[in-house]
Formats: structure tokens, sequence, C-alpha cells
């Protein structure tokens, strides 16, 4: 009597363990793809800019440009979005001087900057996003003259390329290069002013 106790209880201990492993293992899911999602965004990014005149006027400095915008998806590969920017930089090197028939020019610099961007891309990955960048922005400049400093705020045109790819839930990377371009600005006539970026950033989506 008692070895059959002990078979029947050995028989179930083991159909027991047999039953709640498989229920462990129907239970366990599989790791779902990576898939990038377009929204709402807001972005910070840095870098040098190096500023031109076409004359001998030119300095180097740093900008730092807060930026928010909306992409969209479509067919999970072709991405397109609208940007809102602002930022202000700061001059690190002077170089030249120009002189002017009434006036001598010994500096310029910029200070803020804002506009807007239209950016189209392609997905590389289910991560990472190739992009360009077209629009508008408004520059205020400050020349140093010998008569004193004039203040200028011209409106001009860009566009950019980058790179933009996942690392941590919903906080991208960014790296890209732009180029801005500005009308001949008069009153001191002091050039064609353009300028170079290379940027850094992070972009944080609400999605």
């Amino acid at each position: 009597m008692l070895k059959k106790s002990l078979v029947c209880s050995a028989i179930l201990a083991l159909t027991s363990s047999l039953a709640i492993a498989g229920t462990m293992g129907a239970a366990k899911a599989p790791c779902e793809k990576y898939n990038y999602k377009a929204g709402p965004y807001v972005g910070f990014s840095v870098g040098p800019r190096l500023m031109q005149t076409g004359s001998s006027l030119q300095y180097t400095g740093a900008e730092g440009t807060l930026s928010a915008g909306y992409g969209h998806l479509w067919s999970q590969w072709f991405y397109l979005a609208g940007e809102i920017f602002g930022g202000n930089s700061v001059r690190l090197k002077n170089y030249g001087t120009d002189i002017l028939p009434f006036a001598r020019i010994t500096g310029f610099r910029s200070t803020w900057s804002y506009g807007f961007d239209a950016i189209p891309g392609i997905m590389l990955n289910e991560r990472t996003l190739g992009y360009v960048r077209g629009g508008v922005v408004n520059t205020r400049f400050k020349i140093n003259t010998a008569a004193g400093v004039v203040e200028q705020s011209p409106t001009g045109w860009r566009a950019g390329v980058g790179i933009q790819t996942n690392v941590y839930s919903n906080l991208d990377v960014r790296l890209e290069y732009i180029y801005n371009q500005f009308d001949k600005q008069k009153k001191p006539t002091w050039g064609h002013p353009y300028a170079n970026f290379m940027n850094l950033g992070i972009a944080y989506r609400f999605v």
C-alpha cells in the first residue's frame, strides 16, 4: 500500500511540473521588431559656425539652437517634417578688416537667428533617418565700424543635410551640416554674408 502511494505521488509531481513548464514556455513572447515612429518633437543642437562676407571679413564662433517640429512617415520609409528653430551664437575669433569709402569695418558677428525648415528624408533602416533640409532664416548682425556699431537683420535662405538615429526609447541623436546665404548688405556695404554650420544635437519625439 505504501509503495503504491509513493508511485502515485511521484507521477502526480512529474505531471504537475511538466504542466507548469509548458505554461511558462507559452507565456514567453518573442522580441518585437523596433518601428520608428514620427510625430511632434523638440530638439537642441550646438556646433561651430564659420561666418564670412565674401570680402576679408570673417569670424568663427559657436551656436546653440532650439527647435520644435512635426514629422510624418509614409509606408515606413519616406519622411517629411516641418520645423521652427531659434538660436544664438558667440564669436570666438574675428578675422580681417574692410575699408569703405566713409568708414572702416573692424569686425562683425551674428547674434540671434530664427526661421523655418522643411525636412524630407528616407529611413535608411528601422532606426536611422537620412534627410535634407531647406528653408528661410533671419539673423541679427552687429558690424563694428570706425563710426560705431551698426545692427542689421537680413533674411536669407538655407540648406543642409543630416542623419538622425534612435539611441534610446524616443531619444534621437542628430549630426548635420547647414549652409546659410544672405543678400549683399548695404549701409554699410559689407558683402554677401554666408555661414557654415556643423551641428551635433538631440531630438525627443512625443510618440
